[in-house]
């Protein structure tokens, strides 16, 4: 058997093949114990069977005379111990009180049968030889065979009955030293038989007690994992749930505030816009008109954090749709581009454009193709310091599939720091500091945008070389490939 430290409990005796471990013997014992008791009832019931049966040889013998009811009275108390020992084999938790009721019953019944045999007439003994020792030799191998015991407890029996048998024939002097020997050498040999099939059935029982053992408690273990992963998983689904329907809540929160918002906005950017160009009639003096442009320039930029908000709104509760349309993928780059245009030159930053005259169009959005091309240079400006160069660019790669790129000269973004700056309201800690404007939707609204064409925003950046931000729209989306 297995030492290991899990196997310990399971770890056999050498001589007697029990187990080592007392608590485990006797689960062993308690677990075998509904087998061993319906071996020693069959046993018990065919030895009581046997002793009264042969109450008609003591019938044929003595008649109705004393030495009959003697022998009778010798049968009925084996009769009457085996039935008190009957009892015991009723509760397993008694399975030691019935090991021992056993073992007496294993040393009276062989004396008992013996005890019979002296009290027959010696010339019906002598007559009958072959059948006593035959006898004896039943008696010897059934206790090795059908009754459930402990094995010291089996050999102990068996070396009594054959002391027994021995006692009995020098007593009335029928065994020659030959024969003494012969039969010595036969009830020796049965003994050693005996011990070793109850040894190696033993051994084998309790091995494969220790598998079953070993099986349950694995599957116990399994199946607690199983309640704890199921319990876990309950557990996940309902934060999930929870999450979602926040996270819907949210999203429905802020569509519906930046709903409410556009109108004041708009009204606000229509109103200072006639202010900034008097449509009126002049303003006086010149430090109102530059309050009417301050208002003007902030609301546009409320209105455009405001758009931003509704567009990932949509785009978390799925309801961001593509109003698909021929994209001419030049005059949106060069729109996006005066667009921030005069906020590159307010910060002394190089604005260049290389897009070629034949671009093929592009199967989309037009509205979402401007959206993101001017979130893209708003965020190349927003970074790059005074007098640093962003240059908008696009094409179509080997493939045939479109993109555009943007790229500036800025401080440049940590690997670490990408996947964090494509979360809603990501910044890194260089923006954190900086205290750069904005609510770092921006690339989150790209991203979306650009995933919704089918496409991907590839960033290709290092810190202190710049970044380089890339859409890439998929081949069927160019015009000129579905053509081709």
């Amino acid at each position: 058997m297995p030492t290991t430290a899990f196997d310990a409990r399971f770890r056999l005796k050498r001589w007697t093949g029990e187990f080592a471990d007392p608590a485990t013997e006797r689960a062993y014992r308690q677990a075998a114990f509904r087998d061993a008791r319906a071996l020693n009832r069959l046993a018990y019931t065919v030895t009581a069977l046997a002793f009264l049966a042969h109450s008609a040889t003591d019938y044929w013998l003595f008649g109705f005379g004393p030495e009959f009811f003697e022998l009778l009275a010798l049968r009925l108390a084996v009769v009457g111990l085996l039935a008190m020992v009957y009892p015991l084999t009723a509760q397993r938790e008694r399975h030691a009180a019935m090991d021992a009721g056993i073992f007496g019953l294993q040393l009276v019944v062989p004396a008992a049968y013996f005890t019979i045999v002296l009290m027959m007439p010696i010339g019906h003994i002598t007559g009958r030889v072959t059948v006593v020792s035959v006898t004896s030799l039943l008696i010897l191998l059934g206790q090795y065979l059908f009754v459930a015991n402990r094995l010291r407890y089996l050999a102990v029996a068996g070396l009594a009955t054959s002391a027994g048998y021995f006692a009995v024939s020098i007593a009335v002097g029928r065994l020659t030293a030959p024969a003494l020997a012969l039969e010595g050498a036969v009830h020796l040999l049965a003994n050693l038989l005996g011990v070793v099939a109850v040894y190696r059935s033993g051994v084998m029982r309790r091995r494969q007690f220790a598998l079953s053992q070993r099986d349950a408690e694995m599957n116990q273990r399994l199946e607690a994992q199983a309640r704890q992963l199921a319990a876990q998983a309950r557990e996940l689904e309902r934060a999930r749930d929870a999450a979602l329907q926040a996270n819907r809540a949210k999203s429905e929160f802020l569509a519906y505030m930046s709903h409410e918002l556009r109108s004041p906005m708009n009204a606000i950017i229509g109103f200072s816009e006639m202010m900034t160009r008097e449509v009126m009639g002049p303003i006086a003096p010149p430090r109102y008109r530059e309050y009417a442009a301050d208002i003007h320039g902030s609301a546009t930029h409320l209105l455009s954090l405001i758009n931003d908000i509704l567009d990932l709104s949509k785009a978390e509760a799925g309801k961001l749709q593509l109003n698909e349309g021929t994209v001419d993928l030049a005059a949106a780059a060069e729109a996006a581009r005066r667009l921030v245009a005069l906020r590159a030159g307010n910060s002394r930053i190089a604005l260049r454009k290389q897009i070629p005259p034949n671009l093929p169009p592009l199967a989309g959005d037009e509205r979402m193709a401007k959206q993101m091309i001017l979130n893209l240079l708003t965020n190349a400006i927003k970074f790059t310091p005074s007098r640093g160069v962003v240059t908008l660019s696009a094409g179509c790669d080997a493939a045939g599939a479109l993109f555009v790129s943007v790229a500036d000269n800025g401080p440049g973004i940590a690997a670490a720091d990408i996947p964090r700056i494509l979360e809603a309201y990501g910044r890194t800690d260089a923006a954190e500091k900086g205290a750069a404007e904005g609510t770092g939707l921006g690339l989150t609204l790209v991203k979306a945008m650009i995933e919704l064409h089918g496409g991907a925003l590839e960033i290709d950046s290092a810190l202190g070389c710049g970044s380089t931000f890339t859409l890439r729209f998929p081949r069927k989306r160019s015009l000129l490939a579905q053509a081709a």
